[in-house]
């Protein structure tokens, strides 16, 4: 992300109208604006979501892109009484672009967000209106300004499940999820964040076979080139991470997506620990 601010905020600012223009990010990215439910119900909640159709050998970027790229950003026009919550994002992947790591999605991946509707919202039809911003590359990186529109359904019965709701289901696997039992706690040692991993995950991983990466929120925290050392010992699970150049000495807490690799597929975790 460093090395690709400039650039993409001189974009915005040299074309005047993005929005209106067709933008060289689209034509490797077919995005859809999508409801898990369809109609809804005044006074309930559905989950929106932003699916990506990427081309192959192409990739678009998680909250966090690492060394380079850029997260995708969001921003609505709703009707009164409608109201959205922050996106949800699956676990990323990682992807070599010279001598950075960067973190994000190849393939497909669907951005998701919460919406609310007000009890006071009447029955009838209102159109949602986005504002999607977006960076995909592949040898070339390339921005991508989308305006998208769903228009819903009111009603006053009990809101259904849409087409889409297995597609939701499937990504919502891919989220993290809270890890109550792994206890998370670190210190700092020369240069480096030692994290200490207890519970299920930490008797059952098996260093040799198990992949297992640690996905930093923050972009100025861990140096993301750098090998993550892994070791078990006393039924916890340690991890040794290099501190970024640019994190102060002694972090005031780390967070991030811990994911685990095993033969029934990638699971995913939310850790969060503060300096004591």
């Amino acid at each position: 992300m460093k090395y690709l601010l400039p650039l993409f905020f001189s974009l915005i600012v040299v074309q005047t109208n993005v929005f209106a223009q067709p933008s060289p990010g689209s034509d490797h990215v077919d995005v859809s604006l999508i409801s898990e439910h369809m109609p809804l119900a005044a006074g309930q909640s559905t989950t929106l979501g932003f699916h990506f159709d990427i081309e192959s050998g192409w990739h678009t970027y998680w909250r966090n892109p690492g060394d380079s790229g850029l997260a995708a950003r969001i921003s609505w026009e709703l009707p009164e009484g409608f109201s959205t919550g922050d996106i949800q994002w699956p676990f990323p992947g990682t992807f070599e672009e010279g001598h950075l790591i960067t973190y994000g999605y190849k393939d497909e991946t669907l951005l998701m967000q919460p919406l609310s509707v007000a009890a006071s919202v009447e029955p009838g039809s209102y159109t949602l209106e986005a504002r999607l911003e977006y960076l995909v590359c592949e040898a070339v990186c390339l921005p991508a300004f989308e305006r998208h529109s769903i228009t819903v359904e009111v009603q006053s019965a009990e809101q259904q499940a849409s087409g889409h709701a297995g597609l939701f289901g499937r990504f919502r696997d891919k989220l993290p999820a809270e890890a109550h039992d792994l206890n998370p706690a670190f210190t700092t040692d020369e240069g480096h964040i030692i994290l200490r991993l207890e519970g299920a995950l930490a008797s059952a991983f098996n260093p040799e076979t198990d992949p297992l990466r640690f996905y930093p929120i923050a972009d100025d925290l861990v140096d993301n080139t750098a090998a993550q050392q892994i070791q078990t010992a006393d039924g916890a699970l340690w991890m040794q991470l290099r501190l970024s150049r640019y994190a102060h000495s002694t972090p005031g807490s780390v967070a991030g997506v811990l994911v685990h690799g095993t033969e029934h597929g990638n699971r995913a975790f939310h850790i969060e620990s503060h300096h004591p």
